[in-house]
């Protein structure tokens, strides 16, 4: 099941839970797409807010 990440929809960013309730987050850049984990996404998310 595909749910856009509310503060990241415009960015392309969804939100994936597999039968365990994990996590994971695709991206779409244009042509390309990156599966990332639920601890990578908050990771870079903590990182971003760092850094603003």
């Amino acid at each position: 099941m595909k749910n856009p990440v509310r503060s990241d929809w415009q960015r392309g960013i969804y939100e994936q839970f597999d039968e365990s309730g994990n996590a994971a987050y695709t991206m779409k850049k244009g042509e390309e797409t990156d599966v990332i984990t639920e601890e990578e996404y908050y990771a870079a998310f903590e990182k971003y807010s760092n850094a603003t």
